[in-house]
C-alpha cells in the first residue's frame, strides 16, 4: 500500500494490463485508478500536459527515461510496465 501525501494510506487497486491493449488507454485506465488525470501526472513528472497528451494519443513515443517517471509516479508493477510501454 503506498501512502497518499496526506498520511493516509491509499487502499486503490491498481488494474491488470492485458497483453494487446493500446498503450494510451492502459495508461489512461492506470492514472485514473491513482486518482490523477492527464494534467496531474505531466507536472509530477516534469512535462507539459500537451506533450503527454501527444503521446497518450500515439503521436511520438515515450522516452525510457519519461516511461519510467510515468511508472515510478504510478508506482506500476514490473509486470505492467512491460505491458504498457514495451507491449
Amino acid at each position: 500500500m503506498s501512502q497518499k501525501s496526506d498520511g493516509k494510506e491509499n487502499n486503490v487497486r491498481k488494474p491488470t494490463i492485458e497483453n494487446g491493449a493500446d498503450p494510451g488507454l492502459a495508461l489512461r485506465v492506470y492514472m485514473l485508478a491513482c486518482g490523477l488525470d492527464s494534467t496531474k501526472l505531466a507536472n509530477k513528472i516534469g512535462m507539459t500536459r500537451a506533450t503527454l497528451s501527444r503521446k497518450l494519443n500515439g503521436y511520438s513515443e515515450f522516452k525510457v527515461n519519461e516511461a519510467k517517471a510515468i511508472a515510478d509516479a504510478l508506482e506500476m508493477t514490473d509486470e505492467d510496465r512491460l505491458h504498457i510501454f514495451l507491449g
